[in-house]
């Protein structure tokens, strides 16, 4: 991939990291970074901006630190496979 290629999916990629999509009628994952904004999940009342907000900036740090005991795991893994080579 040419530099200047690279340097626009970076872009592109931190861009989309700051979006959150809000539907109605999504598949509730509490480590997405999506939610679903129907009134029918909140007792038939619109959503205000702050509740989602805080609902999201929860889901960010689940989805944190799930991806970095994920990656501890498989650093833990890589580390034991080189130890049975030696």
């Amino acid at each position: 991939m040419p530099l200047r290629d690279a340097r626009l999916a970076a872009f592109w990629a931190r861009r989309m990291a700051a979006l959150w999509p809000l539907a109605r009628q999504l598949a509730d994952d509490p480590l997405s970074l999506s939610m679903d904004v129907g009134v029918d999940t909140h007792d038939f009342l619109p959503w205000h901006f702050e509740e989602v907000k805080k609902i999201m900036k929860a889901k960010a740090i689940a989805r944190e630190r799930s991806l970095t005991a994920e990656q501890a795991q498989v650093v833990s893994l890589h580390n034991s496979s080189h130890e049975d080579l030696r």
